[in-house]
């Protein structure tokens, strides 16, 4: 998982510094330029060009000399002794070896003899050598401080070239020679030497580097020292250009509990030959999809949706039943699976209530239709990798796990094959977190918890978040209170959802019947991993007419004439003063 805002401007500052640098590249470095130095000396290296090997590489925090405040390319003052110096590093390349000390880098021949160095008015921070150009010929990068923003020939909107110490990128390149220099030093008609030429520098880097590496699968690795952010780049054309990586996403959202009350049942079967305890003598007339269709709209929308399945189903033929202990009717599933929900969470207080012959019901029926992941109900002794459903969507992988606070003090045999997923051992759950964490781009939790008919987030939910939040959850969606409770970033970064209510319940209290749907963007990209955006939560009312339909609406969508039909005592503008409450 990864945890990051987004980029600040101050990026596209250091990707203009660097684009700027494209354009005035050779002439601005004032002591080595297309391979001679200022007293006209060549400098040159023999032999080809041979694979790196650093041989040794040791940094340290603010351990540079003579690094006084600075100004930035935008003008910002920044103090180097903050950021991370090469004290010492060597490498092996261009036949010789390249050594960076006391802020100076230097490339010595096999002899032992100076081929090359940096300018001594220079403080270079530290050194890669890698193919950056593609070109299967290694390249010398420096990051480096000079003075002045630009060299001396400055791009046209800059009038005057100030004399800050400031930083830079600088490539080097290895090349053959045949000035009359080389000839005569080589004896006439005989190849020349190769040498360092400077290929490209940036001007002044707007936002500062604090470290950098390279890899030929992600490029120019650069870590701004303002924020920490991270930035990649490729050498594209003729420069160092930003790598922009695909972004994958995924719409996710979730609604509530889904609670089969009599008059849910009842509604269903109605026009059905029934028994006296409202099971239908022919079960496949019954059709619970009006439960679903007026949001069917926005589980369309998505590429994830999940809903908590509150309560057990009966046997085949077995009655229907409610409160306290529940036995609902196995149709439901399948409205579910056809309004196009991808994940049923099952872990509440409830799920015993049909025993474990209750909850091989729910994997057998659930395992009816194709692509739909029945989470919080697992094998008695499950590793971990079969306790966590990772799922995976538009190319992000995501972890689902699923938890309730108890079970209605029922309990199944130590032997049990089954078992729902509880609170109780949290040592498992951590291991859960952790084996999400490592497997999984994101992960999502849900969980049953709080107290009934309270508004107000409980001791253990805020207890239950923290452990969360530790442990590298992305996202959580709670359930079980029956009434609303609020939505935060924790820490400002994962979207928790206490309460999201009931979906559909016979529950006659008014707030029992706003509920809300919970939504989010998970965004991936191979550079900055996962991250949620777009949390947001809407409410969703629970319509019941009295010996007629209970379905869902979201409220926006609910108007005068299906509220004035409701069998509570409702109005539109009292259920929106309810949720912003």
């Amino acid at each position: 998982m990864s945890r990051m805002t987004d980029k600040s401007k101050k990026n596209l500052m250091l990707l203009t510094a660097l684009a700027a640098g494209a354009a005035f590249f050779a002439s601005v470095i004032p002591v080595v330029t297309g391979g001679e130095r200022e007293d006209g000396e060549i400098v040159t290296v023999s032999g080809a060009v041979s694979d790196p090997e650093t041989v040794s590489s040791d940094t340290a925090l603010g351990t540079g000399q003579n690094s006084p405040s600075v100004s930035g390319g935008d003008g910002s003052s920044y103090n180097p002794e903050a950021l991370v110096w090469t004290d010492h590093k060597e490498a092996d390349a261009f036949d010789g070896h390249v050594t960076l000390d006391a802020k100076k880098t230097v490339i010595t021949a096999a002899d032992g003899n100076i081929v090359w160095e940096s300018d001594p008015d220079w403080q270079v921070q530290d050194f890669i050598i890698c193919d950056v150009d593609k070109d299967g010929e290694q390249e010398l990068l420096l990051l480096a401080w000079r003075h002045g923003n630009f060299g001396e020939h400055k791009p046209f909107f800059v009038e005057e070239n100030n004399n800050d110490l400031s930083q830079h990128i600088f490539i080097f390149s290895k090349r053959n020679d045949n000035t009359g220099e080389a000839k005569e030093a080589n004896g006439e008609g005989e190849e020349g030497e190769l040498f360092l030429r400077s290929e490209w520098m940036s001007s002044a880097m707007h936002d500062i580097v604090s470290d950098w590496t390279y890899s030929e699968a992600d490029g120019l690795e650069l870590t701004l020292a303002s924020d920490g952010s991270v930035m990649h780049y490729a050498w594209q054309g003729w420069g160092l250009k930003e790598m922009i990586p695909e972004v994958k996403r995924v719409k996710f959202i979730a609604f509530g509990d889904v609670i089969a009350h009599e008059q849910i049942w009842r509604y269903a079967t109605e026009g059905t030959d029934t028994t006296d305890t409202g099971v239908s003598t022919d079960p496949v007339k019954e059709d619970y999809g009006f439960l679903f269709e007026n949001v069917k709209y926005r589980i369309d929308e998505a590429d994830i949706a999940a809903i908590v399945q509150e309560t057990p189903f009966a046997a085949d033929g077995e009655p229907y039943r409610a409160y306290p202990d529940f036995a609902s009717p196995a149709g439901i599933a399948e409205a579910e699976a056809g309004a196009g929900f991808d994940i049923i969470a099952c872990a509440t207080n409830h799920m015993l209530d049909e025993g474990v012959d209750g909850l091989e019901r729910m994997i057998d029926t659930y395992g009816e239709y194709d692509g739909v992941y029945v989470l919080g109900i697992c094998e008695g002794d499950a590793a971990v990798e079969d306790r966590v459903e990772i799922c995976e969507c538009n190319g992000i992988k995501i972890a689902l796990v699923d938890y309730t606070y108890g079970l209605n003090g029922k309990a199944l045999s130590a032997d049990s094959k089954l078992k729902v997923r509880t609170l109780d051992d949290e040592e498992q759950v951590r291991d859960d977190l952790a084996y999400s964490e490592e497997n999984a781009d994101v992960t999502v939790v849900f969980v049953h918890w709080g107290n009934e008919y309270e508004k107000q987030i409980s001791d253990e939910e805020l207890k239950w978040t923290e452990v969360f939040y530790g442990c590298g959850a992305d996202a959580v969606i709670g359930s079980h209170p029956h009434v609303l409770q609020s939505f935060e970033l924790y820490n400002g970064e994962m979207p928790v959802y206490y309460s999201l209510g009931n979906f559909v319940s016979g529950q006659d209290k008014t707030e029992c019947i706003l509920g809300g749907m919970a939504s989010f963007t998970i965004e991936y990209d191979r550079f900055n991993g996962a991250r949620i955006s777009d949390a947001e939560l809407e409410p969703v009312i629970t319509h019941q007419e009295a010996r007629g339909i209970y379905t869902a609406y979201l409220l926006r969508d609910y108007d005068i004439t299906l509220a004035d039909r409701h069998r509570l005592d409702i109005s539109i503008p009292k259920m929106w003063r309810m949720y912003d409450e």
